[in-house]
């Protein structure tokens, strides 16, 4: 009966001395030794050895970690981090063991209740999405200044920031004499809809 308990049986291994390069899907549980350079998504557990180096995301039913993964692990059981782990990336799971001397770097969802943790997923999945879509680029501003026509005149408008000049704007203290000026919150349509639908 044991031999096909997904908790006990083993249907790949990664050796202590080797290095695959690419995405794997595996039926079953599987243990990393070596090095993988890619994703792991697997329907069993995985174990990632003492030794091994995964830079890639994990996903599996449950995921022993023992050496270092550089990636998000996604488990739908638990995740359980020995002392010797480091994981540089996001863990999910609905249990999470870990070990004194682990090193996490990233975010922790950890809910047994799973609407509570669906719930946390969606949130943070709706935050990394929004996080990647906003990434810095140059800011060019476009003020008319006739706009203004009731301030001060002493009063500075800016018309163009870029990411090279706002730290030293952020270095100068603030004028006391600029006045406050509120702008109401509207709604932009979002750019990936058909143009039917923003008439």
């Amino acid at each position: 009966m044991a031999l096909f308990n997904d908790d006990v049986s083993i249907n790949s291994i990664i050796g202590r001395d080797s290095l695959i390069r690419g995405d794997m899907k595996v039926s079953g549980s599987m243990s990393v030794f070596g090095d993988l350079d890619g994703n792991l998504e697997a329907t069993g557990n995985v174990i990632v050895g003492e030794n091994a180096r995964v830079n890639g995301s994990i996903t599996a039913k449950s995921i022993i970690v023992s050496g270092v993964v550089k990636g998000n692990i996604s488990a739908v059981e638990m995740v359980r981090l020995l002392s010797s782990s480091v994981v540089i990336g996001d863990i999910q799971t609905h249990r999470l063991q870990a070990d004194e001397k682990v090193i996490i770097h990233g975010h922790c969802i950890s809910l047994k209740d799973p609407a509570q943790y669906n719930d946390a997923v969606d949130s943070w999945q709706d935050t990394q999405a929004i996080a990647s879509r906003s990434i810095l680029q140059d800011i060019h501003i476009s003020v008319d200044h006739s706009m203004f026509s009731d301030l001060s005149a002493t009063a500075p408008i800016a018309t163009q920031v870029s990411p090279q000049a706002a730290p030293q704007a952020m270095s100068q203290p603030m004028q006391q004499d600029v006045p406050s000026i509120s702008i109401p919150d509207t709604v932009l349509p979002d750019p990936d809809l058909d143009d039917e639908y923003l008439e």
